[in-house]
């Protein structure tokens, strides 16, 4: 594997492609939270220099590979014509970063080389009014969804029939709501709830909650390189979550394709139909009635749990960074299976509420522990965890003791 210089000190003029594979490059990434850990987390394994462009205070700061780059406070081809000389690949880990990449001018592309999806190409799986039309016209098996537009009226339906409002952007929609999506009790309930994101501005649709436990959750995730082939596909199996229904993975495992085969097959169907390259992280549930494996999303980016992967043996973070700059990415035949992680924070939760006793609910994410990967915390990195269990012990005693804490 080829060496990487630990800084950006080597200027390429008129930098070309070609040239590119000749000079030591860094890696630039965009976003915050728990992805950017991990995504750094994946190129420092193989040598790979990064540095994060990013205003947030997460714990990742204090990681040691971390290493800043000015914040992004203005548009992006600005804030990149604006950084000195060198090529920097760029990784982005959010969809707002992925699609302010994807829309990059062509001018920028030699400096700041990525491995994303065409723009035309990302939107139809970012935006989830178009995917649920693309996942139609390709034939995919996916929930029954109605796109909700301002003449919608709740009186069209003859029953909610476990409908749920799901947003069409996801991070605009969290952001203000603080959920992921609404499951109303009663049709009063639904035009509320309506009422509540128009008045927000934003698109949503009605879904279909496909039955089921957090265990039918699959999860496809893999990488698309500049020629269109695949050559690495992982995956893994929800066990728990948190919040119940619309939650995040608490506890999963690694298992094999074959475990997951006809999800597998029909992902790598609709990539390869639509011209998709780069990073991907698709979300399945397999259907209680019938046994087959519904769609519900796919990621067009690094995700959460994106070093589990690595630590199993497949790292799209690195495949990202090679494809981009013309480099060949190796194809990965295997990877460790039954491999367990656990986001702790989360967990304890789920273990709680799945549980009839609270001392049971706390022996079974006990047991769960031993052995299992954790997102943040690594024990040749260990900061970040300790600042985050500062931060959140903190935080708890803010919410349950706030006359102690009042000075």
């Amino acid at each position: 594997m080829a060496s990487h210089s630990p800084e950006l000190v080597i200027p390429v003029p008129a930098p070309h492609r070609d040239a590119m594979k000749a000079f030591p490059s860094d890696a630039l990434l965009l976003g915050s939270g728990v992805t950017v850990l991990g995504a750094l987390r994946c190129l420092a394994r193989v040598g790979i220099s990064a540095r994060v462009a990013s205003e947030d205070s997460f714990a990742y700061r204090s990681s040691r590979w971390y290493r800043s780059a000015p914040p992004v406070r203005c548009e992006l081809p600005d804030y990149l014509a604006s950084l000195p000389g060198g090529v920097s690949v760029l990784i982005p880990c959010s969809d707002k970063w992925v699609r302010d990449v994807a829309a990059l001018p062509q001018g920028l592309h030699e400096r700041f080389p990525s491995s994303v999806p065409p723009a035309a190409v990302l939107d139809r799986f970012v935006d989830k009014g178009l995917f649920s039309e693309l996942l139609e016209a390709e034939g995919v098996p996916h929930p029954r969804t109605i796109i909700v537009d301002r003449s919608f009226d709740v009186g069209r339906l003859d029953s909610l029939d476990r409908f749920f409002v799901k947003p069409r952007n996801s991070q605009l929609f969290h952001r203000r709501f603080g959920v992921k999506a609404f499951l109303p009790a009663s049709f009063l309930d639904l035009a509320g709830k309506l009422d509540l994101v128009r008045e927000a501005g934003l698109g949503v649709m009605l879904q279909e909650y496909v039955p089921g436990s957090p265990a039918d959750h699959y999860f496809v995730d893999g990488f698309v390189d500049a020629q269109g082939r695949i050559p690495a596909v992982f995956a893994r199996r929800r066990l728990r979550m948190h919040p119940p229904h619309f939650g995040n993975s608490s506890y999963m495992v690694s298992i094999p394709v074959a475990e997951a085969q006809q999800a597998v097959d029909d992902v790598t169907r609709l990539l390869r139909a639509t011209g998709y390259r780069g990073i991907f992280s698709t979300e399945f549930k397999r259907d209680s009635r019938d046994g087959i494996f519904k769609l519900l999303e796919v990621n067009a980016r690094a995700w959460w749990f994106v070093e589990f992967a690595a630590k199993c043996g497949v790292n799209v973070v690195e495949m990202a960074y090679r494809d981009a700059l013309g480099q060949p990415v190796e194809e990965v035949r295997g990877y460790r299976v039954g491999r367990r992680l656990i986001h702790p924070y989360y967990d304890v939760f789920a273990c709680l509420l799945g549980s009839s006793s609270r001392a049971g609910g706390l022996m079974t994410f006990v047991r769960s522990l031993p052995g299992a990967d954790q997102p943040v915390l690594r024990w040749d990195d260990p900061l970040p965890a300790l600042r985050e269990f500062a931060a959140r012990s903190s935080g708890f005693v803010r919410r349950r003791l706030p006359g102690a804490v009042r000075r």
